[in-house]
C-alpha cells in the first residue's frame, strides 16, 4: 500500500485515463462496431474496384435501401423495447414482421417509381429489409440487458455477407449487381432467423408490459430522421447529380465516413440504456460529457488521420479509380463530424425525453430535414461538395436543437 501512495498524482493519471477509456460501454460497442463495420467498408472498397461505376452506384442504391427498411421496418417497436426493457415475445415477433413487410413494400415502390431500379433488384429490397427489421428488433432486446458487444454483432453483422458477395465478384472478375444482392439478402435472412431462434429458446428476461404504438411511432420519427440524416446524400444524388458521383460519394462513405459511423453507432448502443437508468441530472450530464469528451476526441483524432490517409487509400487500393479533391474531402470529414454529434442528439432525445417531448423533437427534426434537402438542392449547383456542405448543414442544425429539447432533463442535481 506503501507503494501505490508514493507514486506521484501526475504519473497515475495516464492510467486513469487509459482506465475509463478501456472501460467506456460507448467505446467498447465502438471498437466492435469498427470491426464489423470495417468488413462493411472493405466490402464497398472491394466492389468499387470491381464492378463499373454504374454497377458500383447500383448496388449503392439497393444496399441504402435495404438498411433504410432495416431502421424503418420497427416502426420504433426497438426503441420501446430498450426504453421500457420489454421481453421478446413470440407477439414482439409478429408485429415486428408485420410492421416490416408493410415498409419494405413501401420502399420497394419508392425504388422502382422514383429511382428507375430494375424489378429484379427491387424485388430483393423486400425480404433484404424484412430480414434486417427483425435482426433490428431482436437486438434491441439485447441492448436492453445491456448485452452490448452480441447486440453489436446482430445489428451489424450485414458486412459478412456483403464481404463475401465481394470477395466473390472479385475471385470472378466480376459479376452482376443481383448476383451481389443476392449473397447479401440471404445473408440477411440467415442472421435474423438465428438471432430469433436464440432470443425465443430462452426464458423470458424482462417482465411483459402493455405496448403502446404511439410512443412507438413517435419514436420511430426520432429514428427515422437519424437514418434519414445518414443516407440522406446517397439518396439525393442520383436526384440531382450524375450517377457516377452516387459511386464517388460511396467510396468516400466507405472510407472517410464509416469511421464517424462506428462511433456514431456506439454511441446510440450504449447511451440510450445508460441515460434512461440516469437517477438524477447530475448523473446524467457527468456521463454525457464523459462520453463526448472520449468520442468526441477520437472523431478529432480520427478526422486528421483520414485527411492525409483518404488519397493513399485511392491511388492504391482503388487504383486511382477514384480521386477527391480537397474541398470535397474536408466537406465530407465535416459530414461525419455531423452525423456522429447527430447520434449524441438522438440518444439524449430518446433516453431522457418524455412522449410529448419525443413529438416535438419529430416536429423540429422534420422542419430541419426540410431544410437540409433545400440547402443539398441548392448547394448541388456546385457539385458533390456543395450538396453534402447543405445536407451536412441540416444535420448540424437539427441535432443542436434536439439537445435544446431535453436540457430541462439535465439541469439541477
Amino acid at each position: 500500500m506503501a507503494r501505490a501512495a508514493s507514486v506521484p498524482m501526475h504519473a497515475r493519471r495516464p492510467f486513469a485515463l487509459a482506465r475509463r477509456v478501456m472501460t467506456s460501454a460507448s467505446l467498447q460497442a465502438s471498437a466492435l462496431s469498427a470491426a464489423l463495420g470495417g468488413l462493411f467498408a472493405l466490402a464497398n472498397l472491394l466492389l468499387a474496384r470491381t464492378l463499373s461505376v454504374s454497377d458500383f452506384a447500383d448496388v449503392t442504391l439497393a444496399v441504402t435501401a435495404v438498411m433504410l427498411g432495416q431502421t424503418l421496418g420497427p416502426l420504433g417497436q426497438e426503441r420501446v423495447v430498450v426504453r421500457h426493457d420489454l421481453p421478446a415475445t413470440p407477439a414482439l415477433l409478429r408485429r415486428g414482421i408485420a410492421s416490416a413487410v408493410l415498409v419494405a413494400v413501401a420502399l420497394a415502390m419508392v425504388a422502382l417509381l422514383a429511382y428507375d431500379m430494375t424489378p429484379g433488384i427491387v424485388a430483393l429490397i423486400v425480404p433484404g429489409a424484412v430480414a434486417g427489421s427483425l435482426t433490428l428488433l431482436a437486438s434491441a432486446r439485447l441492448q436492453s440487458e445491456r448485452r452490448f458487444l452480441l447486440s453489436t454483432m446482430i445489428s451489424q453483422g450485414a458486412g459478412l455477407p456483403l464481404l463475401a458477395a465481394a470477395f466473390s465478384a472479385l475471385l470472378a472478375g466480376g459479376i452482376d449487381p443481383r448476383s451481389v444482392l443476392v449473397l447479401f439478402v440471404l445473408g440477411l435472412m440467415g442472421l435474423a432467423a438465428w438471432s430469433w431462434a436464440y432470443l425465443l429458446s430462452r426464458p423470458p428476461s424482462a417482465t411483459a408490459v402493455p405496448f403502446h404504438w404511439r410512443e412507438a411511432l413517435a419514436i420511430t420519427g426520432i429514428s427515422g430522421l437519424a437514418i434519414l440524416f445518414f443516407n440522406l446524400e446517397r439518396l439525393a444524388i442520383p436526384l440531382l447529380l450524375p450517377g457516377q458521383d452516387l459511386a464517388h460519394f460511396a467510396v468516400l462513405a466507405a472510407i472517410v465516413i464509416a469511421p464517424f459511423r462506428m462511433l456514431q453507432f456506439g454511441v446510440g448502443r450504449t447511451l440510450v440504456p445508460h441515460l434512461r437508468d440516469a437517477a438524477t441530472a447530475a448523473e446524467r450530464r457527468r456521463l454525457l460529457l464523459h462520453e463526448a469528451l472520449l468520442v468526441g476526441g477520437i472523431a478529432l483524432l480520427a478526422g486528421v488521420i483520414l485527411a492525409f490517409a483518404t488519397p493513399w487509400v485511392e491511388a492504391w487500393v482503388l487504383g486511382g479509380k477514384y480521386a477527391t479533391p480537397p474541398l470535397l474531402l474536408a466537406v465530407v470529414i465535416l459530414a461525419g463530424l455531423g452525423k456522429l454529434f447527430g447520434a449524441f442528439a438522438h440518444a439524449a432525445m430518446q433516453g431522457l425525453a418524455s412522449e410529448r417531448t419525443i413529438w416535438l423533437g419529430n416536429f423540429v427534426g422534420w422542419a430541419c430535414l426540410g431544410l437540409a434537402v433545400v440547402a443539398g438542392i441548392m448547394g448541388a449547383h456546385w457539385g458533390l461538395a456543395g450538396l453534402v456542405a447543405g445536407t451536412t448543414a441540416g444535420a448540424f442544425c437539427q441535432a443542436g436543437l434536439m439537445l435544446c429539447l431535453v436540457t430541462p432533463q439535465l439541469r439541477g442535481r
